[in-house]
């Protein structure tokens, strides 16, 4: 399948146009995410750190976790990252560790909520949170 040209030019320009933003300060942050939906319990943990850094760097730890899962925390992140304001967030280092899968109450929307979570907590846009977005 081929990605569509839309989506191409939307990443080009997000990425390559204007200027990357970065973050204040080194946090870290840990969530274990959790939503009871009806009869079902959906959850997954992980933590997340964040600093200034020059070029793009993810660094995912994932190990013994199951690789769809990894995939998941990723895309959330990335997803928090590329849509901050005018200027995505990738002037930074980004690591994705200690993963905790629950049995069936896992899944990849578990894990990506999970690093969707823990990525606002890190830029400071999560409510209550102090931002650390530097423009």
């Amino acid at each position: 399948m081929e990605t569509p040209r839309i989506v191409l030019d939307w990443l080009r320009e997000k990425c390559e146009h204007g200027h990357w933003s970065s973050v204040r300060e080194h946090r870290t942050a840990s969530r274990e995410w959790v939503r009871y939906t009806g009869g079902r319990i959906m959850r997954a943990a992980l933590t997340g750190s964040i600093g200034p850094a020059k070029d793009f760097e993810i660094q995912v730890d994932g190990e013994g976790c199951d690789p769809e899962y990894v995939a998941a925390a990723k895309n959330g992140a990335l997803t928090v990252l590329l849509s901050q304001s005018s200027a995505p967030v990738l002037a930074v280092r980004l690591t994705l560790t200690h993963f905790v899968a629950y049995g069936t109450e896992s899944s990849y929307a578990s894990f990506y909520a999970a690093a969707h979570e823990v990525t606002n907590h890190l830029l400071g846009v999560a409510p209550g949170a102090q931002n650390n977005i530097e423009c």
